[in-house]
């Protein structure tokens, strides 16, 4: 009986506990399913991160591009905006894009509201454009903060802005501890502001994010390490046009506010009229009441920054009579006495009210009652306040007018020196009281135009191969800064790791050089000819401190050290400053040689690694087991070696290299079209590719994996001849030509690992397109190698070489364009408007599509591109220029030397329906996979097996992570070790193909120092000037889609 009743109630039991199983199975189903859909993203195990965000552990779901309805696009600017000319004023010959400004007697109407105005004063320096760098310090910006202190000091209520911090780190250095001690007091005061505060004031058309995060790190520990500063503004008034991926960038370092100047003149007086010179700058990605990446932004009204520009409409002559720092005749500036000071006072005074009515946020009907008026006016030049004397002239006469306008109480107006910071904390105060809200504004300010339709859009192509070269060296010290990281985590004192204060002093000095090129007369290849040769003499030498470090770096990680550094020889090299990478011949050794290989992604991949040797009797293996190698004769005794290596991530593997008796079985084999019938093909698993015959260039792509989509292409190499073209400007005369002549010399290459067409235009161009025969991601690209000689061309000056490919897409005239490498923007091409307004500048992809299928072309390099006609897509190669384009520089752009490119073409499927896409859009999974190896190369080191005492592989990281999330930053500061972390948002269209499904790694201290046994965090602001909170080994670190997170890591 006991028993029986004892079975009864264990039954009962048993249905109760099964029943509250299936209960809550049910509910945890529901809540699931609830969550996903009250998610817009779709993304599951959300954590919130330390600033009340959302972090995420997996990629499972993807990303719908979505409009706001709450703001400004300037996607949508151009077609309200009136392009038409007027003559200038001051130059009846001169053609100027009209403004609307009011009368002057509007100045002296019955109600005026109170005016409030900030005389700035600045010197705006370049390292680099009529003088190198150091020049420029020694001549002129020495003088200019030696003199600052001294006249700050004397005069009380006079203060200063300064944007570079690579010059006040080089006047650092000179500068006795007296004088240190007074600039840190004025920067802590506040009279002397450190505005943007990077290395440099970076380029925002053709830099990549990662390297303008770099320097901004750079200029921003410094600066809070001697002036104990973080700036909170930023003044970048200089980049001919402006990328809406930089606001983000500065917001995150801890700025909040910003003034900029040359956005298209036409467009800037279409926001005047929009009454929206002031704005929030919002990522397109920001929806609702998201304003983590806001900046609110001063858009200055006139079209220069000069003391001569900045006063009033009628600039030229009106306001260059203020510049008082000029006292020669020529000038005519107008000095002050007590004789003329009324009538001087009353001049400014209208042009100033005039300016400041352009930023009245309210019409009389709208706000009856008034407003109150702010006025930033900028008061300095390019190298200006170069003496004393500069500083008293300014001081002293513009006391004189503040003086007298003060006391016109009629005028209603106060003025005085001050900050940019001043005049953002009053208007802020002031429209917070009122209850005002700035208008949004999403979008970039590109292509920019003066005057006269002047399209700056030539830059984004001029001079090509420092801006391949630059890109190189940012690769490599990436690669360099992470693996730097790791050996530093692996050792238990610094005694341990071999040379570590000389790769600390190589690392820097590459990074400074690096970052003093993002510069907007750098990187754009718009200063003097001496000037770019010496950025190209820094970038060199740069290059090679950063490969002498990797070196170092990977002794240490392999072999503790133990690895004759003296005796490694690099894979890859460059002959000369002025020629492309080439493949360095290996002599194996006969006790055998090691190759090196290193892996800066967070993931594995699986590459084709390719070496240069004198014998082709060789083998190569790894732990003993034997690789399949393909083997070609590229020359006299100079055989090509490839493998197939699969590499961890974050990682250094080597691979041992042995002569054999006897050549291996898997020789490439050369053929010409006519041994094949004409027909031109390669195909590996998932492509085939076709070939013109008579040209040698693409003529269709088969995705044999998206049920054998085919897209025609025409392709071809093309020039426009440039007609007022220059290092700035692209203003061509008529369509493109013809540019190769003559019939080339094709040659096809069949292996085991890849082939490839080769096509020669005698010495003028060279295209090479391969397929690998791979599993994943790399099977997945058409390779396009590029190089281009524009001066064995008979013809080449005042040439600008394309490449252009016509495919059967239907495009609506759109296409879309990465910004930076961060984020990718909706380009509309106006058939109606010239060729070069139809320009946009590319960092790392351009893509075309249409409703069933997407075309990336994924770069290595800056260009120019353009989609001129429905289903078209072109990028600029090269510029030969004999002409100056009148916008400063006084020379034409003739030093092209030998330039190499390398794109590939991603074919992709679109499944489902969605919304049309024209602002902006997002890459797919595979198509990020493609572009990081594309854009991170493998690097390859040769190390003969003699002396080597220890060698054993090194990974990093333990589990890939996810393709959307990747290390932007991994160094060393003067802070400590800079962790910075970025994550794209995918689109939901289209499917996930490659080994991407497999990488789902999590993204924590744990997985991210494997090795490491007692590693912690602090979660800072971008540049380490916030400190946000302690994350522990096992948090979530993964940054929210299209966000960065940044951390402080301590190494134990």
């Amino acid at each position: 009986m006991l028993r029986f009743l004892f079975r009864r109630r264990f039954f009962k039991r048993l249905v109760a506990s099964l029943a509250l199983l299936y209960i809550t199975v049910v509910c945890m189903s529901s809540l699931f399913v609830f969550s996903l859909t009250e998610n817009p993203d779709g993304y599951r195990n959300s954590i919130p991160d330390i600033r009340g965000r959302t972090s995420l552990r997996s990629v499972d779901k993807c990303a719908h591009p979505k409009l706001g309805t709450d703001r400004i696009y300037t996607y949508d600017l151009p077609t309200i905006t009136n392009y038409g000319l007027v003559n200038n004023n001051g130059n009846p010959r001169f053609k100027e894009y009209k403004i609307p400004v009011i009368d002057i007697s509007e100045a002296y109407k019955s109600n005026l509201d109170e005016l409030s105005v900030y005389v700035i004063p600045f010197s705006h320096v370049d390292p680099g454009y009529g003088m190198t760098m150091e020049q420029y310090f020694a001549s002129k910006s020495r003088h200019t903060l030696d003199n600052m202190v001294r006249k700050l000091e004397e005069y009380p209520d006079l203060t200063f802005q300064w944007a570079e911090t690579v010059f006040l780190e080089r006047w650092w250095r000179q500068a006795d501890n007296g004088t240190r001690a007074k600039m840190k007091r004025l920067a802590e005061e506040g009279r002397f502001e450190v505005v943007l505060g990077g290395w440099v004031m970076p380029d925002e058309a053709v830099t990549h994010f990662e390297a303008v995060v770099d320097q901004l790190i750079e200029g921003h520990t410094w600066l809070k390490k001697h002036l104990h500063v973080s700036p909170r503004n930023a003044w970048i008034n200089d980049p001919f046009g402006y990328s809406s991926t930089m606001p983000y960038l500065w917001r995150q370092a801890g700025m909040r506010n910003m003034v900029i100047l040359r956005i298209h003149q036409a467009i800037k007086a279409t926001l005047m009229r929009k009454r929206a010179l002031e704005f929030n700058w919002k990522p397109m990605w920001e929806m609702g009441g998201d304003t983590n990446g806001d900046m609110l932004c001063h858009l200055m009204s006139y079209r220069g920054y000069w003391i001569g520009d900045v006063c009033g409409p009628n600039n030229q002559h009106i306001c260059r009579e203020y510049a008082f720092m000029h006292e020669n005749p020529r000038d005519k500036v107008v000095f002050l006495s007590n004789e003329n000071i009324a009538e001087r006072a009353r001049i400014l005074y209208e042009q100033y009210r005039i300016t400041a009515e352009l930023y009245r946020k309210h019409t009389s009907t709208e706000h009856p009652q008034g407003e109150q008026l702010f006025l930033p006016m900028f008061l300095g030049e390019d190298f200006s306040y170069v003496t004393a004397k500069d500083y008293d002239l300014i001081y002293k006469n513009y006391k004189m007018l503040f003086d007298y306008m003060n006391k016109k109480s009629e005028w209603k107006i106060n003025i005085k020196f001050g900050t940019i910071n001043d005049y953002f904390t009053d208007i802020k105060k002031y429209q917070a009281s009122v209850g005002y809200s700035f208008p949004n504004l999403s979008g970039d300010f590109f292509p920019y135009s003066d005057y006269q339709n002047d399209y700056w859009t030539g830059y984004y192509s001029t001079r090509p191969f420092l801006k391949q070269l630059s890109r190189e060296l940012q690769s490599t010290l990436k690669l360099a800064d992470i693996l730097h990281t790791y050996a530093k985590a692996r050792v238990k004192t610094n005694d341990e790791y071999t040379n570590l204060k000389e790769i600390d002093e190589l690392l820097q000095t590459s990074r400074r050089h690096l970052g003093v090129f993002q510069h907007h007369d750098g990187i754009t290849g718009t200063s003097l000819q001496f000037v770019m040769d010496n950025f190209q003499k820094e970038l060199s030498e740069a290059l090679q401190k950063c490969k002498t470090a990797m070196k170092m770096i990977t002794s240490q990680l392999l072999s503790r050290g133990s690895m004759p550094v003296a005796s490694v020889r690099d894979v890859l090299a460059r002959e000369g400053s002025k020629t492309a990478t080439t493949y360095t011949v290996m002599t194996v050794p006969p006790g055998g040689a090691f190759l090196t290989v290193a892996n800066s992604l967070p993931r594995m991949r699986t590459e084709v690694v390719t070496f240069h040797c004198s014998e082709d009797k060789v083998k190569v293996s790894e732990g003993g087991r034997t690789l399949p190698l393909q083997v070609r004769e590229v020359g006299s005794s100079r055989y090509e070696v490839s493998f197939v290596a699969q590499l961890p991530p974050a990682s250094v593997q080597y691979y041992n290299v042995a002569l054999m008796t006897e050549v291996g079985a898997n020789v490439a084999q050369k053929s010409s079209p006519s041994e094949h019938g004409g027909e031109i093909l390669i195909e590996n698993d998932f492509l085939k590719v076709q070939f013109n015959n008579e040209s040698g260039f693409i003529s269709q792509i088969i995705g044999k994996h998206l049920n054998n989509l085919k897209l025609n292409i025409q392709s071809d190499v093309l020039a426009y001849t440039a007609k007022r073209s220059g290092a700035y400007i692209f203003a061509p005369d008529g369509e493109a030509k013809q540019f190769l002549r003559g019939k080339p010399k094709v040659t096809l290459t069949t292996g085991n690992l890849y082939s490839e067409v080769e096509v020669v235009y005698s010495s003028v161009f060279i295209i090479t397109t391969r397929l690998y025969h791979l599993p994943g991601s790399k099977a997945m690209g058409v390779f396009i190698d590029t190089k281009l000689d524009v001066k064995s061309n008979t013809q080449s000056m005042n040439q600008e070489v394309i490449l252009r490919l016509k495919t059967d897409m239907k495009t609506n005239n759109t296409m879309f364009t990465d910004q930076n490498g961060f984020q990718l923007m909706g380009r509309r091409t106006y058939t109606d408007r010239a060729t070069e307004e139809n320009f946009y500048p590319i960092t790392t992809m351009a893509i075309i599509q249409d409703s069933s299928s997407r075309l990336t072309l994924n770069t290595a390099q800056p260009h120019g591109a353009a989609s001129l006609k429905d289903g078209w897509l072109e990028v600029m190669l090269d510029r030969s220029l004999s002409r100056d384009d009148g916008k400063g520089l006084g020379q034409g752009v003739s030093d092209n030397v030998v330039t190499s490119a390398q794109f590939v073409l991603h074919l992709e499927s679109m499944t489902g329906e969605g919304i049309p896409e024209t602002k902006y859009t997002y890459p797919s999974m595979d198509s990020l996979l493609i572009n990081e190896q594309l854009n991170e190369p493998v690097y390859k080191l040769f190390v003969p097996s003699v002396g080597v005492k220890y060698i054993a592989n090194v990974q990093g990281i333990e589990d890939s992570l996810p393709c959307d999330t990747s290390i932007t930053v991994m160094r060393q500061s003067n802070v400590g070790t800079s962790m910075v972390l970025h994550r794209w948002a995918t689109h939901c269209r289209f499917p996930t193909v490659s080994e991407c499904r497999r990488y789902q790694g999590d993204v924590t201290l744990r997985n991210l120092f494997r090795s490491v046994a007692k590693v912690s965090a602090v979660e800072t602001s971008l540049t380490h000037s916030e400190h946000f909170g302690p994350v522990s080994r096992t948090d979530i670190l993964a940054p929210t889609p299209m966000q960065l997170r940044t951390f402080l890591i301590l190494l134990s």
